[in-house]
């Protein structure tokens, strides 16, 4: 990263990939970093509700600093089946609704470094690079 994400609300994140657009029947997953480390969020529309590991890395994001990320989720719709490693070590994660109802298919693009939904100041850009991204099914 070339600059990390500052302030509160919607200016506290910078998206690395998500599907996730304007409406809230499109949403789906976000990776995002924050002031304070990254957050994985499973999405699910009906209904709304979040599982994710959030808010869990333990030390303060560095710039020109390379992050090794690996999400793995098992379809269990529990925070249990969701695993977040960071530099080989598992985050400690935590739910923010507890009704997840698992994904959905939706019509909704997956976006890099930019958010996919609409924001009147910003569209919360990644300032940085990625190496690589692989997604399996």
């Amino acid at each position: 990263m070339n600059s990390l994400p500052s302030g509160a609300g919607s200016g506290s994140s910078q998206v690395i990939i998500g599907k996730f657009d304007n409406t809230s029947t499109l949403a789906n997953y976000q990776l995002i970093t924050r002031t304070d480390g990254f957050q994985f969020s499973l999405l699910s529309t009906n209904p709304l509700s979040v599982l994710g590991v959030r808010l869990s890395f333990s030390q303060n994001l560095l710039l020109n600093t390379v992050y090794d990320i690996i999400i793995t989720y098992d379809g269990s719709k529990t925070l249990a089946g969701l695993i977040m490693e960071v530099n080989g070590t598992q985050q400690t994660g935590n739910t923010t609704l507890n009704n997840y109802t698992g994904q959905e298919n939706t019509g909704s693009n997956v976006y890099l470094g930019i958010a996919g939904f609409g924001l009147s100041t910003s569209r919360l850009y990644l300032d940085g690079k990625m190496d690589y991204l692989k997604i399996y099914k």
